[in-house]
């Protein structure tokens, strides 16, 4: 394979760098030389280059997260709960955004479902992620709360929605 590069290329060398996004290495290749690949710190372009890779990375992940639960949440909205789930749950119609952990408690005593279970520690990570936002910035924008407040109520009814279906299905066995 060597020989081969060298007819092609002339002898010259062929220098191949590649960087690992987790760790800011270089890694040079010289093909035909005999030598073996050596590690070397890169450049502090590369560095800046990484975190900034990083950074972008986290903030589509983080937006992705945020549409694939509002979705998930849209689609329950229409949804109304049973009144079986509200008595056994204690919750209004729509239920409040206090009333997540205790519907989450109940949903995890029914035995969630595989096929839900993605979309419910999804939602149940956003709420996460709301509460963190309503304690860091209600001080510097007060608005924040009352949208934070009316979305974690989106994240409670979503998590009844599922805990509903999980009854019925129960129920429809039994049946």
């Amino acid at each position: 394979m060597a020989n081969l590069f060298r007819t092609l290329l002339g002898n010259w060398r062929l220098v191949r760098s590649f960087y690992c996004a987790a760790q800011p290495l270089r890694c040079r290749l010289l093909v035909g030389s005999g030598m073996r690949p050596t590690l070397s710190r890169g450049k502090s372009g590369s560095d800046m280059m990484a975190a900034a890779i990083l950074v972008i990375s986290s903030v589509m992940l983080l937006m992705f997260l945020v549409t694939y639960c509002r979705s998930l949440m849209a689609g329950s909205a229409r949804y109304s709960l049973s009144r079986e789930v509200r008595d056994v749950a204690g919750i209004s119609l729509l239920g409040t955004p206090g009333d997540f952990d205790r519907i989450m408690r109940l949903l995890r005593l029914s035995g969630n479902r595989a096929g839900t279970s993605v979309s419910v520690r999804a939602i149940a990570l956003y709420h996460r992620i709301l509460i963190l936002l309503e304690r860091t910035f209600v001080r510097l924008l007060p608005e924040l709360r009352s949208w934070a407040q009316h979305e974690r109520t989106g994240c409670t009814h979503f998590v009844a929605v599922v805990l509903d279906r999980q009854i019925r299905l129960v129920l429809d066995i039994r049946e």
